[in-house]
């Protein structure tokens, strides 16, 4: 593999599809199985860099995501898409996919509660 990946194409083709879907984003569990194709495609381009470090040309991505607070007060970052509360007998959680959120530490936003809804974020990685 000779030719550079492209960081910076890659985060647009993801934010290219995560906006379509955002655009048709319905409140349904129909919508999560969408949630769950975009993760795919991000875990995809996730692992191709992992694999080709060396071929990543523009290391800083700037994306958007959504802070939200599960019930238990666990505070995540979710970052395919905006969230859905999950609000049942049994559960209490927010679910934006599958591998589409990372546990942030609990006090990162103190304000948050689980009645809230997400908050939009951007995101700066270098």
């Amino acid at each position: 593999m000779n030719e550079h990946i492209d960081a910076d194409k890659l985060i647009a083709e993801l934010e290219r599809w995560r906006d379509k879907e955002k655009e048709n984003y319905h409140e349904s569990i129909y919508s999560m199985g969408r949630c769950d194709a975009l993760a795919e495609f991000r875990n995809y381009i996730v692992s191709l860099m992992e694999e080709h470090p060396e071929k990543i040309v523009q290391p800083k991505v700037t994306t958007k995501g959504w802070v939200a607070k599960d019930y238990n007060g666990a505070i995540r970052l979710f970052f395919l898409c905006k969230p859905q509360r999950i609000d049942d007998k049994r559960y209490k959680y927010w679910y934006g996919g599958p591998n589409a959120s990372k546990q942030l530490p609990n006090d990162s936003f103190p304000d948050l509660k689980w009645e809230d809804e997400p908050i939009e974020v951007e995101l700066s990685i270098s």
